[in-house]
């Protein structure tokens, strides 16, 4: 993952509890399942 990538996950996450629905709005789904 790019840092720009971590940037945008870690404001997910800041702004809303990283709940399932929240990766799921990620455009890069598969990247997300893989941090999980």
């Amino acid at each position: 993952l790019t840092d720009i990538t971590r940037d945008q996950l870690t404001q997910n996450i800041s702004s809303k509890s990283p709940s399932k629905r929240t990766w799921r709005k990620t455009r890069r789904k598969k990247e997300c399942e893989e941090i999980l």
